[in-house]
Order: structure tokens, then C-alpha cells, then sequence
């Protein structure tokens, strides 16, 4: 996992916002991999306004789009995995506030092997070859 973030209850993710998360991932994947020259974004697509300025904000970065049909009953592979455990580990588990919850999946999230995503990825019959 490269990068997580909690927002407020209620809060509503707006192009701002966005931009913000998608350059905060960027930079932890260049910490994390220097020396990288592709990154491949798996993401639904949304409406046409919406469309506009989050391409533009992927071209920018230089990543490419794979993509993931909106809506979709199926959960993109690399999520699969990591959310099947945390379901898992969060069953039966009751929180007094936000904090708590928080705490907890920070904690489970650190002690996931560092190639999660890769194995939810690298499973995926679907995924071409060459989008690894």
C-alpha cells in the first residue's frame, strides 16, 4: 500500500480534492520507485464533465488509464484482495469513534505484504501481460 487517506464524515471529493489525492500518490510512488518510467491508473469512468479534468490530471502525472466499468458488481482486482482480508479482520470488531476505526485499519494495513496489490493484480486472468 502506497498511499491511504481518511477524509471526514460527510466530506464530498471534489476536483480539488482529487487532484490533491492523485498527486499525493504520485509522489509516493516516486519515493517508493525512483527509477519507474510507467504507472497504470485502474479507474471507472464517470461522466463526461468529470471526465475532462481528471484526464487531464492523469495526463499530466504521465500515467496511463486502465479501465474499470462504473457501477461494476466486480470489485477491480487489486482491491479484491486487500478488502476481502479487511472485511475479515474488521468482522465482529465494534468502535467507540472514528479514531478507533482509523487506528485499526492503519494497523492491519501496515502488516499486509508490500506487494498486495501486485499479488490482486498479478492473479487477474483478465489483465494483459503488458498492464502489470
Amino acid at each position: 500500500m502506497l498511499y491511504y487517506e481518511f477524509l471526514e464524515s460527510g466530506t464530498t471529493v471534489t476536483a480539488t480534492t482529487y487532484s490533491n489525492q492523485l498527486q499525493k500518490v504520485a509522489d509516493a510512488i516516486f519515493h517508493k520507485y525512483p527509477k519507474r518510467l510507467e504507472t497504470y491508473l485502474l479507474t471507472t469512468t464517470l461522466a463526461p464533465t468529470c471526465q475532462r479534468w481528471r484526464r487531464q490530471e492523469i495526463q499530466e502525472l504521465g500515467w496511463e488509464v486502465l479501465p474499470h466499468p462504473p457501477h461494476s458488481a466486480d470489485l477491480a482486482p487489486s482491491d479484491y484482495y486487500l478488502l476481502r482480508a479487511l472485511k475479515q479482520h474488521l468482522r465482529d470488531k465494534n468502535f467507540d469513534n472514528q479514531e478507533q476505526l482509523k487506528m485499526e485499519v492503519g494497523n492491519f494495513i501496515s502488516t499486509q505484504p508490500t506487494d498486495s496489490g501486485e499479488v490482486g493484480s498479478t492473479n487477474c486472468p483478465e489483465m494483459d501481460e503488458g498492464h502489470r
